[in-house]
């Protein structure tokens, strides 16, 4: 029978046989295991136990390497594991007590100073006392990395500019010692200006983490191969991230400069040579986008992401049957990528194949994909990305009141919500098409249904007719198609049309949600968009 968690018990189990059986054999060998060794062996039987719920076992097994490893190196390392299993029964104080009874010139003492320090902070919310033992381990030894340690925990309390502060430092001794490369500290850094929104430091940083970087692969002339292509990953990780800003302030050439040298210095840096399709995307270089896309195809990286941008490409080409070719072979390596499945759809419907009825036995890509989907993952029924895709395909085939009834499984999610709710809108509003399904539909179901369809279908013929002269229905920057009035200003919010939907949160949206609630609330299935 297979139950929740058994087959997690049986693992932990053969696993605790197998320790207690090396642990026999280490007290009888002749070549018996380090004490290091030993200790692991101790540790490992108490996790596994207390893992089981054996916590009378774990404890004794504690005490037993307490005894044996007294006055040793690995004497830490069991008063460490001591004092999890005391945090896991909820003991904090007495966790505390064993951590701070490790000594300064032991070597563990640091690990057990950051285990004080992350009591304090998740389980006493005590901000300043984690703050001060990291303090106090930079007090005792002042290092590049325990102005890390620091700098990394100003960061977890959100304060950056502390955290720039003991960075800064841990650089001037790096630099001072001549140990080490300053490239990663400057680079982090420049990560800590950007999540602080100061983008200009940001850019500065990166720069001069390049130039040290640069300076540091001219060094390395005769090195080992394996030491400069790992220094060539770094210069190109840095060059990736200045092409990234670059392009977010729209310095385009910059952008296209930065990508080119991470390439140079590493050939196969996929997320520079995704991130280069994807601006040549952009600018509509789709020649230049194709041949990015083969080269990750040819060193076989991101092939899921390269195989998409070129189905788009080849879309955009107007190429539909190169398109439904790369977008059948991702949908067939995983029926579940709905965004795949959603762009077939688009795609079969463009290129006039939504339903094939040329080869009579024969079923259309999006039919055959949509019961792969389905077959393939018993949480496809559950899935928001499955009903949209679905309901996408209703709505094409003309089968509106089941697309309505798909849509509106998706319509709460967040990441297929908002489409959802747009392609609802916009059936709704199709007010002849959907008004006669749902007349048609009028003499089936039970009587409840029957009335839900009555008043919809009344609603909808309805809308056009009830609308004064001059009024028809369009866009509004609410981002919902209501009424237009001759001024070119909506009916109901007062705000002017747009080409475009707008974002769903901004203000004005909402605002022109909140004045369309009392129309939308007639119409059954359709919820009040942002109210």
């Amino acid at each position: 029978m297979k139950l929740p968690g058994v087959k997690k018990v049986r693992k932990y189990q053969e696993r605790l046989e197998r320790l207690a059986k090396i642990q026999l054999e280490a007290s009888t060998a002749r070549n018996a295991p380090s004490q290091d060794q030993r200790a692991s062996i101790f540790i490992h039987l108490a996790k596994v136990q207390n893992e089981l719920g054996q916590t009378h076992e774990a404890s004794k097994t504690v005490q037993d390497a307490k005894g044996e490893f007294h006055g040793t190196p690995s004497h830490a390392q069991i008063i460490l594991l001591d004092s999890e299993l005391a945090l896991k029964r909820g003991d904090i104080q007495s966790a505390l007590i064993l951590l701070k009874g490790i000594s300064s010139d032991s070597p563990y003492f640091v690990k057990a100073k950051i285990a004080v320090a992350n009591i304090h902070l998740n389980h006493r919310h005590n901000k300043k006392l984690y703050l001060r033992c990291y303090e106090e381990l930079v007090e005792r030894n002042e290092t590049v990395s325990t102005l890390c340690m620091l700098a990394d925990a100003y960061l977890r309390l959100q304060q950056p500019n502390m955290a720039v502060e003991k960075f800064k430092r841990a650089k001037e001794l790096e630099d001072t010692s001549g140990k080490g490369s300053g490239t990663n500290l400057a680079a982090k850094i420049g990560q800590v200006h950007k999540l602080a929104g100061k983008f200009e430091l940001y850019k500065d940083s990166l720069m001069l983490a390049r130039e040290e970087q640069l300076k540091i692969l001219g060094r390395m002339r005769g090195e080992a191969s394996s030491l400069v292509r790992q220094q060539r990953t770094l210069a190109a990780n840095i060059c990736s991230e200045l092409a990234k800003h670059m392009e977010s302030t729209k310095n385009y050439t910059e952008s296209l400069r930065f990508y080119g040298e991470a390439l140079k210095h590493d050939e196969k840096h996929a997320d520079a040579m995704l991130s280069l399709a994807r601006l040549h995307m952009d600018r509509d270089e789709l020649e230049d986008a194709k041949k990015q896309c083969s080269a990750l195809l040819k060193f076989d990286l991101e092939v899921e992401a390269a195989t998409m941008m070129l189905a788009d490409i080849m879309f955009r080409s107007n190429e539909f049957d190169e398109a439904i070719k790369y977008f059948a072979q991702i949908l067939e390596r995983n029926p579940n990528n709905y965004k795949a499945l959603e762009q077939l759809i688009l795609l079969v419907r463009r290129a006039g194949r939504l339903l094939d009825t040329k080869k009579k036995g024969r079923m259309s890509e999006a039919t055959r994909f949509l019961k792969l989907a389905e077959r393939s993952s018993a949480r496809a029924s559950f899935d928001a990305g499955f009903h949209y895709c679905k309901g996408l395909f209703c709505r094409y085939s003309r089968n509106l009141t089941e697309a309505l009834e798909e849509l509106n499984q998706a319509r709460k999610d967040g990441e297929w919500g908002c489409k959802a709710i747009t392609q609802m809108i916009e059936i709704y509003l199709d007010t002849d098409e959907v008004g006669e399904e749902l007349l048609k539909g009028l003499s089936s179901g039970t009587e409840r249904e029957r009335n839900r369809k009555t008043s919809q279908a009344t609603t909808l013929c309805s809308l056009r007719a009830a609308l004064p002269a001059g009024v028809t229905l369009s866009y509004c920057q609410a981002g919902l198609i209501m009424f237009r009035t001759d001024k070119g200003l909506c009916g109901e919010c007062g705000l002017s049309f747009s080409t475009s939907w707008p974002v769903l949160s901004s203000p004005a949206t909402q605002a022109g949600n909140r004045s369309h609630t009392s129309l939308l609330a007639r119409i059954d299935g359709v919820p009040p968009v942002g109210c």
